[in-house]
């Protein structure tokens, strides 16, 4: 297929996602979208944020678009620290147990080991929508161990990457503080659920690591 060509299909393959969001209006100062094609007397909410960027993963999930980053990607550094009542070493030795720390996202529904690579894995996550309502997400997630503890890379659907650092450090008082950074990069449009979803989760899987850990000193 020649570049020209190649194009012409690239923008082929997008041109429902563009349909899509040309028909829908943002108000700046709202969270719901407005169907701007309609009638005065028809226009109604449509559904919370999320519903619409569901519209985008899908499309994008089920017919991926070859295309290389550009000035509508977001770069976002996400940090939070947990104090855990732990020693650092068995903190440390939990980031390094790779499956542990996959299973304890409470987004997680599968992982596969990759058979020449153990520190290479393919997860599904349940991305969670509006009205109990959710979508599964698959994405590759490579790991590598530091001497105070993990970092890992993460490659998704629509174009989402992400870079987590954990690091373990001895609190003077007692216990372990535990610190990740995240690095997302993703469309602006998707910028704020994954951000979101991201945040409520690991959250989640640090609070829930805690508590196994404290346990497990108890």
């Amino acid at each position: 297929m020649t570049a020209s060509a190649h194009k012409k299909q690239v923008l082929k393959d997008a041109s429902p996602i563009f349909t899509t969001f040309t028909r829908l209006r943002l108000s700046p100062f709202s969270s719901l979208f407005f169907c701007s094609s309609c009638s005065t007397n028809l226009k109604f909410p449509i559904m919370r944020f999320q519903f619409t960027l569901a519209i985008l993963i899908a499309s994008v999930s089920a017919r991926p678009i070859l295309v290389d980053r550009g000035i509508f990607d977001k770069t976002s550094v996400i940090s939070s620290t947990k104090h855990i009542n732990a020693p650092v070493e068995t903190v440390i030795a939990t980031l390094h147990d790779f499956p542990t720390m996959i299973n304890l996202n409470p987004l997680v529904t599968s992982s596969v080991q990759d058979p020449a690579n153990p520190n290479k894995f393919t997860i599904t996550d349940k991305l969670p929508l509006f009205l109990g309502l959710s979508i599964p997400t698959t994405y590759v997630a490579t790991f590598k161990t530091v001497e105070n503890g993990m970092d890992t890379d993460n490659s998704a659907q629509a174009g989402v990457s992400l870079h987590n650092e954990w690091r373990a450090v001895a609190n003077k008082n007692g216990g372990t503080d535990l610190t990740e950074t995240d690095t997302l990069t993703t469309n602006f449009l998707l910028s704020g659920i994954v951000t979101k979803e991201l945040t409520e989760s690991h959250n989640k899987l640090m609070d829930t690591l805690a508590a196994k850990l404290e346990a497990k000193k108890a």
